[in-house]
């Protein structure tokens, strides 16, 4: 079977006196597919039936991980902050499944939550900007001067796969530090 099944299939039979239906049973290995054939022999006799098993492969969710939080102090004017490699270790399932290592990985920045201390503007001046690269991506920032707080970027990662499936949503914290100036 080509290393598909976690062991062979075993044939369970009702035989009293005749054999009239009997079942086969068999345990795939996790994450695999593919066809095995099978010679099924009834002893005894000459019947031989040949079985073909297929395995039918099912898209995985892709897999996202994010550094979580990023600290800088408040910027005395506007200013581009740039998350090098926020989002990095993209990969098409949570294991090694070659059928799903050509699939097309899109990061999804899902929603922005900015929590300015009190006193403080708005923190983004604008959307963030994602940049994917392989397998990671950028994310930056266009924040406005003197801010100070907390901004939560809630990001996922979409497969292209059948059924095309999300990951699990993933927060990212930038906290911006108020300084004496």
């Amino acid at each position: 079977d080509g290393g598909l099944m976690s062991a062979p299939p075993t044939v369970e039979a009702e035989c009293a006196p005749l054999c009239l239906s009997a079942g086969l049973v068999f345990a795939a290995k996790a994450y695999w597919n593919g066809e095995a054939l099978y010679e099924v022999r009834m002893r005894g006799t000459s019947v031989r039936v040949n079985l073909t098993l297929a395995i039918t492969s099912v898209n995985q969710p892709p897999d996202l991980r994010l550094d979580p939080y990023f600290e800088f102090s408040e910027p005395a004017g506007n200013e581009t902050v740039l998350l090098s490699g926020a989002a990095w270790g993209f990969t098409s399932a949570p294991v090694d499944i070659s059928d799903e290592s050509s699939q097309t990985l899109t990061l999804i920045l899902v929603a922005i939550s900015e929590f300015p201390v009190p006193g403080s503007p708005a923190l983004l001046r604008g959307a963030p900007v994602l940049t994917q690269m392989g397998d990671g991506a950028n994310v930056t920032l266009d924040v406005t001067a003197h801010a100070n707080g907390e901004v939560v970027l809630s990001f996922l990662l979409r497969d292209d796969g059948v059924g095309a499936l999300d990951s699990e949503t993933k927060n990212l914290t930038v906290k911006f530090v108020g300084v004496n100036d």
